[in-house]
């Protein structure tokens, strides 16, 4: 990161800049916005869509209705926004999943701390509503931006995410600010933790994770969004363990992940759900539709990966049985 890019936790500390983007927040979510232009002739429209999709507008044409002087200069101040010759550009997007608005900082590139949103972040939204209970208490370890917290948050009393990197909690923290439940309170809680670290036992009736998974690669460069560990199942195993003993007795654990198979036959992902089963818990392997998300997916990896014999990707499902 420069000196200059987004700080969400500087953002989040200002109730000023929080303020805008929550106004920013309710006029998207009140002309219908999809994640593209929008020109129907609302000023306030076109412009907010603008803004969320981190494009370029001139202050002057940000409608005070919109977002008012005091509250660009907040948005600035805050690293939100850069304001040069009369033109404010935002560091960040907000993109639509639903009702639900999900921030991510626009200038991280290739950093290793990235704040990662993709498609599998949805695939494991859909998977834990069809397999959690849909009531009680959930976590979402390593929430990245908070999507799958916000999501949650639909259906669970209490939701707490976690995740190791400060800046990335704290755009977490703002888009669960951006996505109040209908009576008002919070979509959930953040905190800043490695994994499941300081979250209590045997507690949570659904646990849902979308850990890094991919091997290190070749030249031995590490990304923090993406890296599983040596044979990218490293830090999946811990993340699968880990959530399983989050679990109260009949709650379920949801953890999307790749399910490789290398050259010599191994299978990590199914070793690992073997060994889950004889320890008495109901497991299941779901393929996802990565392949159709990802036309290309098998073939990049196997192209970079040469020691992998196949690739894929899964959800893990596991409801713990009994109260040992």
């Amino acid at each position: 990161m420069t000196a200059s890019a987004f700080d969400a936790r500087r953002v989040l500390a200002s109730p000023a800049a929080m303020g805008a983007l929550g106004r920013l927040a309710t006029a998207l979510r009140s002309c219908g916005y999809e994640n593209r232009p929008q020109d129907d002739g609302r000023a306030i429209a076109r412009a907010a869509c603008e803004l969320a999709l981190g494009h370029d507008v001139e202050r002057a044409a940000v409608p005070a209705g919109l977002l008012a002087p005091r509250d660009l200069d907040a948005l600035v101040d805050a690293t939100a926004l850069d304001d040069s010759a009369g033109t404010v550009a935002p560091r960040f997007a907000l993109y639509a999943t639903g009702s639900t608005l999900v921030l991510v900082p626009s200038d991280d590139g290739e950093a290793p701390d990235r704040v990662y949103f993709a498609r599998d972040t949805l695939m494991l939204s859909e998977l834990a509503r069809q397999a959690g209970p849909g009531h009680g208490v959930a976590a979402d370890l390593g929430t990245g931006p908070g999507t799958v917290a916000a999501h949650l948050a639909e259906d669970y009393e209490l939701v707490v995410a976690t995740d190791i990197l400060p800046r990335t909690a704290a755009c977490a923290a703002i888009t669960l600010r951006l996505n109040p439940r209908p009576d008002g309170r919070p979509a959930g809680s953040v905190c800043v933790a490695d994994v499941a670290g300081g979250l209590r036992a045997g507690r949570f009736d659904l646990v849902a994770a979308n850990p890094p998974w991919m091997p290190r690669l070749p030249d031995g460069r590490t990304l923090t969004f993406a890296s599983g560990g040596v044979t990218g199942f490293e830090l999946p195993r811990r993340f699968i363990m880990e959530a399983v003993g989050l679990l109260a007795p009949g709650g379920v654990a949801v953890i999307v992940t790749g399910d490789l198979t290398w050259n010599d036959g191994r299978r990590p992902l199914h070793a690992l759900a073997r060994g889950l089963r004889r320890l008495g818990h109901e497991v299941a392997v779901v393929p996802t539709d990565a392949a159709a998300a990802w036309p290309d997916f098998e073939e990049q990896l196997l192209a970079r990966y040469h020691a992998l014999a196949a690739a894929g990707h899964a959800g893990l499902l596991v409801q713990r049985r009994g109260g040992g």
